[in-house]
């Protein structure tokens, strides 16, 4: 006579109890592999908070761009000393990814703040062509580290990425060699050394606004789906075999 089996299941575990002519009674347990839940959705990072704060950035930018035109169209004569200004336009984008750390801050604050500004100044909305242009860099140097890395020094290399790459075109656009070859390193090395300075000071204040709280929704949001894509990304831990 064959033995009888007898199933429970419990748990997500199959238990067998087999008894028969000549067979003690006892349980196996086999695991069966439980059917996987489904993720839970978790809230974007890009959220209503994240536009309020990339709007408020937008704003004060605007006002301190609108006086740093002013006064590089009343310096625009002598290259060097307009290069002093350009840290004005590398501090608020350097704060927002710093406040905001998500690909995209800095095109979107740049955009906010051209709008802002175009009634305000000669150039117009010119102005959102000149904000993108200058908050592209730093969207392309956090870009190659897939915006992993937001040392210090990173902000710092890209400021002195836009400082550079300004003050070459610059010297370039005013025919560089008619120029006294002292002129021509004033004129690049200024605004290398404003944009790297303004990258500071904007780091600076960007981490006294986050100790005050500001923008920490977003924050925990990223750093809630940065986890659970590490937890997804690991080995599941092998199931200890259960004693018969």
């Amino acid at each position: 006579m064959a033995p009888a089996r007898r199933a429970d299941r419990r748990g997500g575990a199959e238990l067998h109890e087999v008894t028969g002519p000549g067979v003690s009674g006892r349980l196996v347990t086999v695991t069966t592999p439980a059917s996987p839940a489904a993720p839970a959705k978790r809230p974007s990072p890009y959220s209503t908070s994240y536009l309020l704060t990339a709007a408020a950035i937008a704003a004060a930018t605007a006002i301190l761009l609108v006086v740093g035109n002013w006064v590089a169209y009343a310096t625009a004569a002598v290259p060097w000393m307009n290069g002093v200004t350009l840290g004005l336009w590398v501090l608020p984008f350097a704060l927002a990814l710093r406040l905001l750390p998500l690909p995209g801050t800095t095109l979107l604050v740049a955009l906010f703040a051209g709008i802002v500004m175009g009634p305000f100044q000669p150039d117009g909305f010119r102005a959102i062509l000149v904000n993108l242009w200058f908050a592209l860099f730093f969207e392309i140097v956090f870009a190659v580290t897939l915006y992993r890395v937001r040392a210090l020094w990173l902000f710092i290399v890209g400021g002195v990425l836009t400082g550079g790459v300004w003050g070459a075109t610059l010297a370039l656009s005013l025919d560089a060699t008619s120029m006294v070859p002292g002129v021509i390193a004033a004129t690049v090395l200024i605004p290398t050394a404003s944009g790297a300075l303004g990258a500071w000071l904007g780091v600076v204040i960007a981490d006294g606004l986050i100790a005050r709280g500001v923008g920490s929704t977003t924050r925990k949001r990223l750093e809630q789906r940065r986890a659970a894509r590490v937890a997804a990304a690991a080995p599941a831990p092998e199931a200890a075999p259960e004693a018969g």
